[in-house]
């Protein structure tokens, strides 16, 4: 029978901005304290939640994110200016070793492919598409001007991307090929709940999985997470993700492979494991 076990549980006075997993299966996470105006980053194991490193931050603590994970290397950006959303420059960060690699404060990242970074850059001539070693940041070949071309690249890069691995919630709009599924599925874990907005839902080994709201009155609402195994039409798992909030929470679960992530009341991450039928 299918079940959802918790593994580990990763907590922290704050919000959790991006969860991100690298090739090797580091978990990635980034926090922020908006009021304090500071950024801290964190690396873990994500078999069984051991930290590699945690409450890391950059000179710059609060203008800087993550662009891309490739290989166990981070790719960071700093902004044109504060309050302003250009990215502008490119950091390497190695997860394993803890250290900056090489730094590009020029330029802005474009993507990934075949081991080189690209990157746009700015002369006299205008913008122009470069390649560097992602490892050394280094001139990786030509400098790259036709439209076409850096389109080109930029549709291989996009196509080598594989997110097969993940499931991420979506919104149910009734038109789906399975809608008929879906929709017995979400009346059977909300029955007899009052609930308000329309549920995040995802499958995953026989599962169907959702997030939804329900109505608690002066104007606030609880966040509900359940998992329902859909041979059996049983609610084998269930947790409160949010206990009182006044705007729907979205993007509270994922699953990567047989992983499952929630995200609790923003500050906290548990990571649950799935067992198929």
């Amino acid at each position: 029978m299918s079940s959802i076990e918790k593994k580990y549980s990763l907590n922290d006075a704050n919000q959790i901005w991006r969860i991100l997993i690298s090739d090797s299966e580091k978990l990635i996470i980034e926090r922020r304290n908006t009021d304090a105006k500071e950024v801290f980053f964190a690396a873990y194991q994500l078999g069984n939640g051991n930290p590699l490193w945690e409450n890391f931050q950059f000179e710059e603590k609060f203008w800087i994110g993550i662009e891309k994970i490739y290989k166990d290397i981070i790719f960071l950006h700093k902004f044109t200016k504060p309050d302003m959303p250009g990215h502008r420059g490119i950091i390497a960060f190695d997860i394993n070793k803890k250290e900056v690699l090489w730094e590009n404060p020029n330029g802005s990242f474009a993507f990934l492919l075949d081991d080189k970074l690209y990157y746009f850059r700015e002369d006299f001539e205008g913008t122009k598409l470069e390649p560097l070693h992602f490892l050394t940041g280094k001139s990786a070949g030509e400098i790259i001007e036709s439209a076409q071309q850096v389109e080109e690249l930029r549709s291989r890069a996009y196509l080598s991307e594989d997110y097969s691995d993940y499931a991420f919630p979506e919104k149910f709009y009734g038109d789906e090929p399975n809608a008929h599924q879906i929709e017995k599925a979400i009346s059977k874990i909300t029955e007899g709940k009052k609930i308000s907005g329309e549920p995040e839902f995802a499958f995953a080994d026989g599962l169907f999985l959702a997030s939804y709201h329900l109505e608690k009155g002066n104007a606030t609402m609880q966040n509900v997470f359940s998992a329902l195994n859909l041979n059996t039409s049983e609610i084998i798992f269930e947790d409160v993700l949010n206990e009182s909030i006044d705007l729907f929470a979205s993007d509270s679960f994922f699953i990567y492979k047989d992983f499952l992530f929630l995200i609790k009341e923003k500050k906290q991450l548990d990571v649950c494991k799935i067992t198929g039928d």
